[in-house]
């Protein structure tokens, strides 16, 4: 009985995942202590575009609480 093409495409996407991992791990091993330090913080610091974006985001969340909070229309949709 074959698989049904979700399954089929479940297993490829986790195959893929797996090989990708120990690739990295194994390109990981030949960096010297500084670039593995380097590449360290880059992961725990995480993308600066997605901070950015959070930040932009938290900060509309809040100003529009306070527009409610204060009966103010707040924001204009100019388009």
């Amino acid at each position: 009985m074959p698989f049904p093409e979700a399954i089929k495409a479940e297993k490829h996407a986790k195959m893929v995942e797996d090989v990708v991992q120990e690739l990295g791990k194994g390109a990981f091993e030949l960096l010297d202590s500084h670039e593995k330090c380097l590449l360290r913080l880059f992961i725990w610091a995480g993308c600066g575009c997605h901070k950015d974006l959070s930040t932009v985001q938290g900060g509309y969340m809040a100003m529009e609480k306070w527009w409610k909070e204060h009966n103010i229309d707040g924001s204009v949709i100019l388009g």
